[in-house]
């Protein structure tokens, strides 16, 4: 009889909660909020991914914690999995493994956006997508799950610059290059896209 494999993935019970002797019994859930803020700050400022297990370890953690999927969270720099990469695009159902390249450690990640988007590039961790229906580009966090929608591209073609405005992505243009800057609030993406059509490369930025 074959043993059913055990799936691994960041969502993992927390060892802080396993009971051990009745002794040695802690009311772990209910630590004073400013202690698991420490703990949370200091596990973010590590990586992204132990941050993600605290949360999903206890409920009243994730509750005096910042989601990362809340409103301007999605662009956070602190969230991004800048160590993190997709180490295949091959289809495994929804899941995708992602390497940490710092630790060498590895996790499975289910991705059904990967499903309907066509992979584009990969910026400090986040993946851009774009829209396989209506060519809308999204900026996704592979390991929060925090699907970014971005301004709808144009290309104005009277200049090298062009920003982002109303009407569909360009199907016929391949993005080559995507990057985020901090330096405005909230961040903006920048990309780098080749024109299929005039040969030449095109620079497009905007806000997140």
């Amino acid at each position: 009889m074959s043993k059913r494999r055990k799936r691994s993935n960041l969502a993992g019970r927390h060892p802080l909660l396993q009971r051990g002797r009745e002794d040695e019994w802690r009311d772990w859930p209910n630590l004073p909020t400013a202690l698991v803020d420490d703990i949370a700050d200091r596990l973010l400022s590590h990586d992204v991914a132990e941050y993600i297990r605290l949360r999903a370890a206890c409920k009243e953690w994730r509750r005096c914690t910042a989601d990362p999927r809340e409103g301007r969270n999605h662009l956070d720099p602190r969230f991004r999995p800048r160590r993190w990469i997709m180490l295949s695009n091959r289809t495994d159902g929804d899941g995708r493994r992602f390497l940490n390249l710092s630790t060498g450690a590895s996790a499975r990640v289910d991705l059904p956006e990967l499903s309907r988007h066509h992979l584009e590039a990969s910026a400090e961790g986040l993946l851009l997508l774009r829209d396989k229906a209506s060519h809308a580009a999204r900026l996704l966090n592979p390991l929060t799950r925090a699907l970014t929608d971005l301004p709808p591209v144009t290309v104005d073609l009277g200049g090298a610059y062009a920003v982002w405005r109303t009407g569909p992505f360009q199907s016929a243009a391949r993005i080559i290059y995507a990057g985020v800057s901090d330096e405005t609030s909230p961040s903006s993406v920048v990309l780098l896209m080749a024109d299929l059509h005039l040969g030449r490369a095109i620079a497009l930025g905007g806000g997140g």
